[in-house]
């Protein structure tokens, strides 16, 4: 018998370390997956199609925005607890208070999904962070641990430490998919007013012997690498509604102001007086007015102390609690798996 906790169908070199984390028993009716696999990010890979028939649970995870659509029964992602599927490959979120709808993607959608579980990659990054020690040790997550997961009401922990750290830069840039024109125009035209900092893959202009700390594994370094700037552009690779990944969580607990554009409902997660909020159009003539009107405002606040404390001193997750509780519910649902 497979003794293995999980069953990877990507390839062997993708590791996450999260699902290491909970009991998950290799059996032919459970299967683990993911977009990591060398038939393509739309194809399950041929053991997954091998065991397809046999399978009665087939679990998909994705910390990006591709989803699978076709073989998945439970998807983990970054969709919002409260989202329904309506026939017609429709997402639709209901409103919890109102019962009342509203829609939020429509196209390609995992079918026949019958469960979903909110899981955003700045959260699996700092479960995998917290438990480092249980991962070394081959130690499973228990009941107890769950509460623990507090990843909010740690931002705004972290957050109080680190506002004060004196700013001696103007911004950062740390990009490794240059796929997103929309990021890559805005830090070009921010880039004309101001010295800002490239510290990833994609136009790096930082110096040769600089090494950017590891996000995860050399977390204090790193917040603190990206601490000494005023704002940091968090831009990310997709519009798409709920989706945010770890870019504008990791400025708020570096103290650093970010500037953000990517999911048009962030506010519900984040305090909006506390990061630059770049908005969304569908234009591209609209979206250059939007990026020149917070040019205009980064340099206002970048010359006046004042202002940008007003921004800075803004606590950045007013609903760390219910946010955190959220997170345990999932956490709780995917051990159970």
């Amino acid at each position: 018998m497979n003794t293995a906790r999980y069953l990877y169908i990507w390839d062997n070199d993708v590791d996450i370390p999260f699902f290491k984390l909970f009991p998950i028993h290799y059996k032919p009716d459970t299967v683990i997956y993911s977009l990591f696999n060398r038939d393509g990010p739309h194809s399950p890979s041929r053991d997954l199609l091998i065991g397809s028939s046999r399978a009665k649970h087939r679990v998909f995870y994705s910390g990006e925005s591709i989803m699978d659509e076709l073989h998945a029964d439970i998807v983990i992602g970054f969709f919002p607890p409260n989202i329904i599927q309506q026939p017609g490959s429709v997402f639709i979120q209901r409103d919890v208070l109102t019962g009342g709808t509203e829609l939020v993607q429509t196209g390609k959608v995992p079918t026949p999904s019958r469960q979903f579980i909110q899981l955003r990659l700045q959260e699996l990054d700092y479960i995998t962070s917290l438990f480092a020690p249980k991962l070394s040790s081959q130690a499973l997550l228990t009941p107890d641990d769950i509460p623990k997961i507090q990843p909010y009401s740690e931002l705004n922990r972290q957050w109080l430490e680190t506002r004060n750290q004196e700013k001696t830069k103007f911004a950062c840039f740390i990009v490794t998919n240059g796929g997103c024109k929309m990021r890559n125009k805005f830090f070009e035209m921010l880039s004309k007013t101001r010295s800002v900092d490239s510290l990833g893959k994609f136009m790096r202009n930082a110096p040769v012997d600089f090494i950017l700390p590891d996000r995860v594994r050399d977390r204090a370094e790193y917040l603190r690498a990206i601490g000494q700037y005023k704002f940091m552009i968090t831009f990310e690779n997709t519009c798409l509604p709920y989706y945010s990944t770890e870019k504008i969580y990791n400025a708020f607990a570096a103290g650093t102001v970010p500037i953000y554009w990517g999911d048009p409902h962030i506010t519900e997660q984040y305090n909006p007086a506390a990061f630059i909020h770049v908005a969304t159009y569908p234009t591209f003539g609209d979206q250059l007015s939007e990026f020149i009107r917070v040019i205009k405002r980064l340099e206002l606040l970048d010359s006046n102390p004042a202002e940008y404390a007003l921004v800075r001193d803004s606590v950045p997750c007013p609903e760390a609690e219910r946010l955190d509780q959220i997170l345990q519910s999932s956490v709780r649902q995917i051990s159970e798996l």
